[in-house]
């Protein structure tokens, strides 16, 4: 795998905007980070640099859901909170009836230890009449009281 980053890093070094070798890129990360292989230091600049391709990735295809709530995930991962939560923003501004900005939000209070915010979430997916899927009911269901969680 270090002979294949190391092709890519210089292939996309020398063509930035080569989309077909940032997917490339993209998948082996993906591949890689998913494997277990990584340790912790290595697990930590492999997550920034798959960050930095969904970045990329990003400002070329801005109406891909799945790429915008991977980037998240990632980004909470590596304690970019500050990052992550603009990304969250933009999510439930473009997609506001979508439960995923909803979710990603209430991980995001999750890994910064904020119960407020976690309930301010759980209120406004009420107020705002989210659809929820079964997997989102089970996320949410989690930060709920038992007889709350049929309400949604």
């Amino acid at each position: 795998d270090r002979l294949q980053f190391q092709e890519l890093d210089w292939k996309l070094e020398n063509d930035p905007d080569n989309e077909e070798l940032l997917d490339e890129y993209i998948v082996l990360l993906n591949r890689y980070l998913d494997s277990g292989i990584a340790e912790a230091n290595d697990m930590d600049i492999k997550l920034r640099a798959y960050s930095d391709m969904l970045e990329r990735k990003l400002k070329k295809a801005p109406d891909r859901l799945p790429l915008w709530k991977e980037k998240v995930n990632t980004d909470i991962r590596i304690r970019e909170y500050e990052a992550a939560e603009e990304e969250i923003q933009y999510i439930l501004e473009k997609w506001d009836k979508n439960e995923a900005g909803y979710l990603l939000m209430l991980r995001y209070y999750s890994a910064t230890q904020s119960r407020r915010g976690i309930d301010r979430v759980i209120e406004k997916i009420r107020r705002k009449n989210i659809h929820l899927t079964p997997q989102g009911r089970r996320e949410i269901g989690f930060w709920m009281k038992e007889e709350d969680v049929e309400e949604l």
